[in-house]
This record gives structure tokens, sequence and C-alpha cells, in this order.
């Protein structure tokens, strides 16, 4: 189990928690983490794709983890296209760590593979999604409290597969990167596309210092912000 100050949950929209990642985590944490989400759902209905709420972590999940942030990211079977899935996850993504930088005020995230298990997204898709999160945010909050993020996977074979898409993004640079992300983050909100203010800097200076490793079957990537920023 990460052992970060907060860890994101790929969630259902009902916030079920009932397999996958979601049932792990709940599973770990106090009763009140599934009393939290069912009283959520009553006030608020379902979390829509790429929403985000938080509950208390407590359980075996304390005392390294704080909170547990619950992500709905796409279903594969219902958009089955590469543009818009990557667009909606990399808003899931996004949106989990403005929510944890902003409304949370913590230092580290520890984030699974959203969508890539039972919603179907395939690999690639969500390894790019979650690095044009992080550049949109590093980009957009140069100044933020929030400075680590790790990745974590339990999948064997996903594992290998996230390792070489990230490296091989990771060498395409900075520059190039943040152009990608930046169309991906303006197909999500068309608004921006007619004109809207977009706070977009890029960092010349700005270096992806990923570590990767293997080891039980997980896998972590290591994000430092630029201390020249």
């Amino acid at each position: 189990m990460a052992e970060t100050d907060v860890i994101v949950n790929a969630a259902m929209g009902p916030l079920f928690n009932g397999g996958g990642v979601a049932w792990v985590i709940a599973s770990n944490a106090s009763p009140q983490l599934q009393e939290q989400c069912d009283d959520y759902v009553k006030k608020y209905g379902s979390v829509p794709t790429s929403g985000v709420m938080h509950t208390v972590a407590g359980g075996r999940l304390r005392p390294n983890v704080k909170h547990v942030i619950h992500a709905v990211g796409p279903v594969w079977n219902v958009l089955n296209q590469d543009d818009k899935c990557m667009s909606q996850l990399t808003m899931t993504f996004l949106n989990a760590l403005k929510y944890g930088n902003e409304k949370l005020r913590v230092t580290s995230i520890s984030f699974p593979l959203i969508s890539s298990g039972i919603f179907g997204c395939p690999v690639e898709v969500c390894s790019r999604s979650f690095l044009y999160a992080i550049l949109l945010f590093g980009s957009q909050y140069p100044d933020a409290g929030l400075k680590e993020i790790h990745l974590v996977n339990n999948n064997e074979n996903n594992t290998g597969l996230t390792v070489a898409y990230l490296r091989e993004m990771i060498h395409q640079g900075s520059e190039h990167l943040l152009d990608k992300a930046r169309r991906v983050y303006m197909e999500y909100d068309v608004s921006l596309q007619n004109g809207e203010a977009f706070n977009w800097r890029k960092c010349r200076k700005m270096k992806l210092l990923g570590t990767f490793y293997v080891e039980m079957g997980f896998c972590q990537l290591f994000f430092r912000r630029c201390k020249n920023c």
C-alpha cells in the first residue's frame, strides 16, 4: 500500500467500492470511508466522469495516508475513441491533482492507473493521460505545495507496458509533451477554443525526472518539480 498523504481510488460513479482497486482501498480503510461515500451520493448524486471527491482514510491506511480521493475515469466501451477517452482521463488525473493541492493541501499523492481495469481503457491511453495531467498541473501551478506524485500498479503485464510508454514519452522532451498535453486539455474544454484565457506557462528548463523500478509487480513513477521554475 502506498505511503503518501493521499491515495487515489479508481472509483465508479455511485461510489460502491465493491471491486478492484476500490475494494482493496475500502477494505483497508475505516468504515467511515464507505459511509462518507454513501452520504455524498445521497446528497449530490453519482460522481460524473472526470469528477472527484474525498473521504477519510483511517483503518490500516493510517497513519501515513490522510485522505482518499475518489476519481471517476471514463469507460472505454462507452467511448471507444482514443482522443475522447484520453481527454476525459487526462482531466480525471488533473482534477485529482488540483483537488489534492487546493482543497486538501497535501504534499504527496499516489495514483493507480485509472480506467485500465474493468473500465477497459488501453494502457497506452492511461499512461499518456497520466503524464499529460502532470505536465498540465506543473505548468498551471508552478508554486504548488503538492510536489511528489506516484503511479502505482499491481498488474505485472500492465506494469511493463506502463514503464515502456512513460519512458518513450519522457525521451520526447518537455516542450513536445507540453504541446500535446495542451491540445488534449483544449479538446476537453472547447470553450478555450473560443478565445477564453488559458494560463499556460512553458518551462524550458523543466525536466521530467523519472525513476522507474519494478518490484513484486509494482511500478512507481516519481515526479519531481523543476527547482528553477
